[in-house]
C-alpha cells in the first residue's frame, strides 16, 4: 500500500510540474488554425454586415442614376437621350472603321505568314508584304486595338445610359422600338408584343430563338479565340524567330505586355467585379442626426457578433483586451 501511495504521489507531482508546459505547448500547438478558424469566423461575420455585390460597369451605373436628382435643370428625359444617341452613333462608327481596318490588316498580316504572298490597298496605298512592314503593322495594329478598347469603355458606359433612360423615361410598349432604333446593329431578338398578352411564342419558336443564340454566341466565341490564337502564334514567330534581332524581340515583348494589361483593363470595365455596401454606415449617420440613443443601439445591433468573437478569442488569451 505504501509502495502504491508513493508511486501516486510522484505522478501527481511531476503531473502538477508538467501541467503547464503541456498546457502551454497545446496553446502555442492550436494558435494557428485557431487563429486562421477565427479570421474567417470574423470575416463572415463582416460581410454579413457590409456585403459583397457584384457588379458589372453597366449594373453600377444603373444603380448609381436611379439615386440621381435633377441639377439645375439636367434632367435623365428624351431630349438628353437624343443628344446621347447622336454621341453613341457618332463613336460607334469610329470604332466600326477601326475594327475593319484591323481585321483587313490582319488578314494581310496572317496570309504572309502563311506565305500566300498578297498586297493589300488601303487610303489609296498599295503594301506589298515584307517582314519589316508585317512587324510595323502588327505594332500599329495593336496600339490601334489598345485605343479602340478604351473607345468601347465610353460606348459600353453610353448604351448602359441610354438603356437606362429608355427604361425610365419611354413608355414600356416602346422599348423594344427605341432599342431597335438605337441599337440597331446588336438587337438580336425578335419582337415580343406588349399589348398582345393572348398572343405568345410556341415551343417551336422558342427553341429556335434559344439555340440560334446559342450557335451565334459560339460562332462569335469560336472566331475571336481563332484571331487571338493566329495573333499568339505571328507574336510568337516573331520573338523566338526574330528577323531583325532585338528589334523583332522589342516589338513583340511590347505588344504582349500591352494585351495583357489591355486584357486586365478589358476585366475592369466589362466583368462583374466586387464592390463592398456600406449601407449601414449611411444608416448609423443619419441615425446620429436624428437619435444618438437610437444609434448606439442599432450600432451594438449591427456589430454585436463582431464584437462577441473578439471578446470570446481574448477570454481564451488568443488576443489581448484593447
Amino acid at each position: 500500500m505504501s509502495l502504491r501511495r508513493g508511486i501516486g504521489a510522484l505522478f501527481l507531482t511531476v503531473w502538477k510540474r508538467i501541467k503547464p508546459s503541456l498546457q502551454s505547448a497545446k496553446f502555442y500547438a492550436l494558435w494557428l488554425p485557431v487563429m486562421i478558424a477565427f479570421k474567417l469566423r470574423e470575416r463572415r461575420a463582416y460581410n454579413e454586415i457590409s456585403p459583397k455585390l457584384w457588379l458589372s460597369s453597366g449594373e453600377l451605373i444603373y444603380r448609381d442614376l436611379e439615386m440621381y436628382d435633377e441639377v439645375d435643370g439636367h434632367k435623365l428625359d428624351k431630349s438628353f437621350l437624343d443628344e446621347l444617341v447622336k454621341t453613341r452613333t457618332d463613336l460607334h462608327d469610329k470604332i466600326a472603321k477601326r475594327l475593319i481596318l484591323t481585321l483587313c490588316v490582319f488578314s494581310f498580316l496572317f496570309a504572309n505568314f502563311l506565305s500566300l504572298k498578297i498586297d493589300f490597298k488601303v487610303g489609296g496605298f498599295d503594301l506589298k508584304y515584307s517582314p519589316a512592314i508585317a512587324q510595323g503593322l502588327l505594332l500599329v495594329t495593336n496600339m490601334i486595338a489598345v485605343h479602340t478598347l478604351m473607345m468601347q469603355n465610353s460606348l459600353h458606359i453610353l448604351d448602359s445610359t441610354i438603356k437606362f433612360i429608355v427604361i425610365k423615361s419611354i413608355p414600356p410598349e416602346l422599348h423594344q422600338i427605341y432599342f431597335a432604333k438605337i441599337f440597331n446593329r446588336e438587337h438580336y431578338p425578335s419582337y415580343t408584343p406588349y399589348n398582345l398578352p393572348h398572343i405568345t411564342f410556341n415551343p417551336l419558336n422558342t427553341f429556335m430563338g434559344k439555340y440560334t443564340a446559342v450557335a451565334f454566341l459560339t460562332l462569335l466565341c469560336g472566331s475571336g479565340l481563332i484571331y487571338v490564337a493566329c495573333n499568339i502564334w505571328m507574336i510568337y514567330d516573331m520573338i523566338f524567330n526574330p528577323k531583325f534581332g532585338w528589334i523583332s524581340i522589342s516589338i513583340g515583348a511590347y505588344i504582349v505586355i500591352t494585351g495583357i494589361f489591355a486584357f486586365l483593363y478589358m476585366i475592369i470595365t466589362r466583368f462583374k467585379l466586387p464592390y463592398t455596401d456600406y449601407t449601414h454606415n449611411q444608416e448609423l449617420e443619419l441615425l446620429g442626426q436624428i437619435d444618438p440613443d437610437r444609434r448606439a443601439l442599432r450600432s451594438s445591433e449591427i456589430y454585436d457578433k463582431l464584437i462577441s468573437l473578439r471578446r470570446e478569442m481574448v477570454e481564451r488569451g488568443y488576443l489581448k483586451k484593447v
